[in-house]
Parts: structure tokens; C-alpha cells; sequence
């Protein structure tokens, strides 16, 4: 599938508003107020006209995103792969794990009780959470 079959809906819209179409950050939007090195289209020496008819035509990947635990908050709801509920203390991105309270601990209650856990055996409870806190992978 192609990127003009996977989005016409959007494309369809945008155009009708009489804006031009931007990819920002993996988002279709409009144009209008987007900063042009923002945006996908955006290549130095090249038409953006040019760049987005090549993104139009070109196979549909399917984005891959992966938790920034730098940004969740203390508190937060996780769950490892064994089921256990925990909430988020804190990341230690040198060693890749994260911290959490034991004992079904938030900060309130459990200063003292946490544990580490690779953040590869564990993802944030909450859908929504995972949707607000995730980064693309390249």
C-alpha cells in the first residue's frame, strides 16, 4: 500500500482546505505554520513539491515506536512481563533499566522500596500511556 492510499483520507481534506500537505514528525498536517526544516518534505536544493510527490508514491511503512522512559512521570503504572503491576520511580538510561516501587508502592508510600527492572521486560500499563510516551525508532 502506498502512503497517498494509506492517508487519502487526510490528503483529501487538506487539499480541499486549499493547504499544501506536510509530514511533521510522522503526522500528516498542513503546512501553513509548520517551519519548512520540520517538516519531511523539507531537503535542501530539492522542491518540496518534488519531495512530496515521491512520498505519495512511495510503499507505506509502518512506524515502530519504543518507550521514552526519560519522559514518564514517577508514578506511572507498569507492568513486567510476568504480569507484576509496579509504578515508575525512575530511568537509569546508562544501565537501560528502570526503577519501581515494590509492593504495589507509589511515592507516597515506598521512598525506599524500589527495584530495578530492564526496561526490555516491561512497558507502561496504560494504553494511553504508551501512545503519550513513545518515540519513533528509526
Amino acid at each position: 500500500m502506498k502512503n497517498k492510499e494509506k492517508f487519502a483520507k487526510e490528503i483529501v481534506e487538506i487539499a480541499c482546505s486549499g493547504e499544501k500537505l506536510a509530514v511533521s514528525s510522522g503526522v500528516i498536517r498542513k503546512c501553513y505554520g509548520l517551519s519548512c526544516y520540520k517538516c519531511s518534505f523539507y531537503r535542501d536544493g530539492i522542491e518540496c513539491d518534488e519531495m512530496r510527490k515521491t512520498w505519495a508514491e512511495s510503499e507505506y511503512i509502518e512506524p515502530k515506536y519504543e518507550t521514552d522512559w526519560s519522559k514518564v512521570p514517577v508514578d506511572t503504572p507498569v507492568i513486567n512481563s510476568n504480569g507484576d503491576r509496579y509504578y515508575f520511580s525512575k530511568y537509569n538510561n546508562i544501565m537501560d533499566v528502570i526503577y519501581v516501587f515494590m509492593y504495589g508502592c507509589t511515592s507516597w508510600s515506598g521512598k525506599n522500596l524500589i527495584i530495578a527492572i530492564p526496561t526490555n521486560t516491561c512497558k507502561l500499563f496504560r494504553e494511553e500511556d504508551r501512545i503519550k510516551y513513545r518515540k519513533l525508532v528509526d
